[in-house]
């Protein structure tokens, strides 16, 4: 069987697991999608059902964590920023403060060797994934999630420092 048949087939499983992770049904619905996309974008995929199913769990498993990351950043962000529910003066303390922010990450970003600052802009910029950075640098996928990690922690503690 094709694997996009297999997909197919065994959607309603995928999507009820994706469901038991989010708590929106338009988001399982975008995540199930992106499952998909990934299937597509794969060379190889398990060939019996049963792992099949399985690993297209992992997928979305990986794919909500992701979806939650990026939801609480969001929220840690934009939190108390709506521009219509704060007075003006409050606005514009926010907004230096954002900017001041900002200055200190591009300050501790020059500080960053090339490799490590060109890793960052291929991840959160070009938005590739770890494989592929991994693939153009020669390392493996985790090692270049580690060095991000790191990356982004040293970020964090000289934005603090400084």
């Amino acid at each position: 069987m094709h694997r996009w048949q297999h997909f197919v087939s065994n959607s309603q499983r995928i999507r009820a697991y994706i469901e038991s992770l989010l708590s929106s049904r338009e988001d399982a619905a975008d995540l199930l999608q992106d499952v998909g996309m990934v299937l597509l974008a794969r060379d190889q995929v398990p060939p019996d059902e049963a792992t099949f199913v399985c690993w297209c769990r992992g997928i979305a498993r990986n794919l909500a964590l992701h979806h939650w990351r990026a939801a609480h950043r969001y929220n840690e962000v934009f939190a108390d920023s709506d521009p219509e529910a704060v007075e003006s003066d409050v606005a514009g303390e926010w907004l230096e403060e954002g900017v001041a922010d900002r200055e200190s990450v591009c300050a501790c970003l020059r500080d960053l060797d090339e490799q490590t600052r060109s890793m960052l802009i291929k991840r959160y910029v070009d938005e590739e994934t770890s494989r592929e950075i991994g693939r153009e640098l020669r390392q493996s996928p985790a090692a270049v999630r580690m060095k991000i990690k790191r990356a982004r922690a040293a970020i964090r503690a000289s934005a603090r420092s400084g």
